[in-house]
């Protein structure tokens, strides 16, 4: 067996946002191997070919898929176009969310199957693969005509990995129906935000785990502790990426689940390290983590605005259906203390939840309309992930679960009682809302939806610009800067007369 090994890393999620691939790629070639690293952005089956090809004409001795559970269609029609271009000896292998929570499905179309984590299973696969077969069992990789799975263990020395790159080394992106290298031009095409979010990890885990939630089936794999890196260690990678890619990044994104999981210790270690960069951060949060002590520290990192989770303003379907431990009064103190340290903050609701009653919906409305006037509501249409404790309920229950496979959670129909009401709220009034969302009749129900159109075609947008403005600092030209790469998608989301919204906020 050779030392050195070749591998070509395709990824399906349709941005080159992946960073958990970039993981990977980045401990292949830290380890010697030959990776290459392809980001099909392009949303059909038309580039299946042009990367079956691209395989063929590089014949590594392994094909690598990562999926979520969305892009399974995509999976199954690309591993097909390989086997039809390609030696069947070199072995193709699928990872990431979906082969993790559903592996049996995956071994009727892969070779093999990854599950967990990855990037130490995959360096000892390409090790001990001879001949298209591996000469040892890899633990985190099982061969689809193998019963059960193995799950790679937890990675607990996260300081270890190799950085991922933002722009990695030998990397490629499905462009025009063809494989093209991924230079900085494709990158800001093919990138979420026009490539102006520098992301990063600095934990792995979530406090929670959520009925709807992948975490919910990770906590199984991995327990319920979270895996922190040292703020050292992130800084380090947060400096590399910016002086190597020199690329204009407006905003470092944390991708934790939890930012502030994090102790105080750790949070004061990151920002003394950290605030000398002076690009606005942009963290997720959980309300009940949300402390003075703890926002005190990272306004002054610069903060540019945090991602805080409401889902739901009915402690009911909080409680019962999502199995989400904060109240309602633990989430508005979180809003207003964000909003005393003039951090922005966007919100998250789901909507179309069919365990809902008008009456929870109701308890939304009044929930966000309480919402600081520097606070942004984005909507998610609740998905069904496969094996969740809430797919489970909902299947036995009757609902047709498994439409949910290719379904996007960004796909909510813009003419929903429920989508208006809630957006309303937060840029109106709890009134006006639950007018909206009862449907009145006449004269009324004609002002309402003139006010409705008005709010958010109008208001919305300004809010939108208002939370861009506040998050650099008041900087009128950093804030012009940030939006100007965004002017195509900002028309397209807040003046598109489409039915269905299909923007990611």
């Amino acid at each position: 067996m050779a030392g050195s090994r070749s591998a070509v890393l395709i990824s399906l999620i349709d941005t080159t946002d992946n960073l958990g691939l970039k993981y990977v790629h980045s401990s292949l070639l830290n380890t010697g191997n030959d990776s290459q690293i392809v980001f099909y952005t392009t949303g059909d089956d038309s580039s299946f070919d042009p990367v079956a090809h691209f395989v063929k004409d590089r014949s590594p001795d392994l094909v690598g898929i990562s999926l979520m559970s969305r892009f399974f269609p995509g999976a199954v029609g690309l591993t097909k176009a390989i086997r039809r271009t390609c030696d069947d000896s070199i072995p193709i292998l699928w990872g990431g969310i979906h082969p993790t929570i559903d592996p049996e499905s995956c071994k009727q179309h892969a070779d093999y199957v990854c599950v967990g984590e990855g990037e130490h299973s995959l360096v000892e696969f390409l090790r001990h693969l001879d001949g298209g077969r591996v000469t040892t069992e890899v633990p985190g990789i099982v061969a689809a005509a193998a019963p059960g799975r193995t799950v790679s263990p937890p990675l607990q020395d996260l300081d270890s990995l190799p950085f991922p790159e933002a722009r990695p080394r030998n990397s490629w992106v499905t462009d025009g129906g063809t494989v093209k290298p991924l230079t900085p031009s494709l990158f800001k095409k093919h990138t979420g935000h026009k490539g102006s979010y520098l992301g990063v990890m600095t934990s792995r885990g979530c406090p929670f785990a959520c009925t709807y939630c992948c975490n919910n089936l990770l906590h199984k794999v991995y327990g319920k502790k979270i895996r922190s890196r040292s703020p050292e260690n992130v800084v380090a990678e947060i400096e590399k990426n910016l002086s190597e890619t020199g690329i204009p990044f407006h905003y470092v994104s944390i991708n934790d689940d939890c930012f502030t999981a994090h102790s105080t210790t750790w949070l004061e270690t990151f920002v003394k390290h950290y605030k000398g960069i002076r690009i606005p951060i942009v963290f997720r949060a959980i309300p009940q983590f949300v402390t003075k002590e703890k926002i005190a520290i990272l306004k002054e990192a610069p903060c540019g605005f945090a991602l805080i989770g409401l889902q739901s303003g009915s402690e009911r379907t909080l409680a019962e259906v999502y199995k989400r431990r904060h109240s309602t009064e633990a989430f508005v103190q979180c809003t207003r203390l964000l909003h005393e340290h003039d951090i922005p903050a966007v919100y998250d609701v789901i909507v179309d939840n069919p365990y809902e009653t008008v009456e929870d919906v109701e308890r939304t409305v009044e929930v966000t309309a309480q919402l600081p006037k520097s606070s942004y509501v984005s909507l998610f249409s609740l998905t069904f992930y496969k094996y969740t404790e809430l797919y489970d309920r909902a299947k036995s229950d009757g609902y047709p679960v498994d439409a949910h496979l290719t379904k996007s959670q960004d796909a909510w129909a813009k003419s929903s009682r429920e989508a208006r009401a809630i957006r309303i709220a937060a840029l109106l009034n709890k009134s006006t809302a639950l007018a909206i969302l009862h449907h009145s009749e006449g004269w009324k129900g004609i002002a309402l939806s003139a006010v409705s159109f008005a709010a958010l075609r109008i208001l919305e947008p300004l809010r939108h610009l208002k939370i861009t403005y506040l998050s650099h600092g008041r900087n009128t030209l950093a804030c012009f800067k940030a939006l100007l790469p965004h002017v195509r998608d900002y028309c397209r989301r807040y003046f598109s007369f489409s039915a269905v919204n299909k923007v990611d906020h």
